[in-house]
């Protein structure tokens, strides 16, 4: 096998990325222009298969493509030490976003629960004796009594 010798399918196949993703990675610039054929077939060698592993990896850990093309950078040009303390602090940096994501999700769970309670308080025989779009918010209570959730659409 020659340095660029495998096919995008190829490619896709040993690191379990979609053909489609791989140009698109390649369009962004995560991955670089790969050799071409005499045929114009996009030809890949062992270290785009590293880079394209790396890119896996890396959106496996939901870390955004921003900070991938840096890694990427840095996989290349950088030393290991200096890649892995990239990659360390994007690791937490995601740890940083997942705890705040965790907490938004937490406090939207809450207030889904209040809202349920409030909405199940009203029972399935409740009829305002109007449609939703005709309902007023400021008089009417088919969403429950809370003010503090406002789905009216009025």
């Amino acid at each position: 096998m020659n340095q660029s010798s495998l096919t995008i399918g190829q490619l896709a196949r040993r690191v379990n990325i979609a053909p489609r993703t791989l140009r698109y990675y390649d369009k962004i610039g995560l991955l670089p222009s790969p050799a071409r054929s005499p045929g114009g077939y996009r030809l890949y060698s062992e270290l785009d298969v590293r880079r394209a592993r790396l890119v896996r990896q890396a959106r496996a850990l939901d870390i955004g493509l921003a900070d991938i093309q840096e890694l990427v950078t840095f996989a290349s040009t950088g030393s290991c030490g200096n890649f892995r303390e990239r990659l360390l602090m994007s690791v937490r940096q995601k740890q940083v976003s997942v705890d705040e994501r965790i907490n938004d999700l937490k406090e939207l769970k809450r207030d889904l629960r209040g809202f349920e309670t409030r909405l199940a308080r009203k029972g399935p025989g409740h009829d305002a004796g109007h449609t939703m779009l005709e309902c007023s918010p400021e008089t009417c209570d088919c969403l429950g009594d809370d003010a503090q959730v406002n789905i009216a659409i009025g």
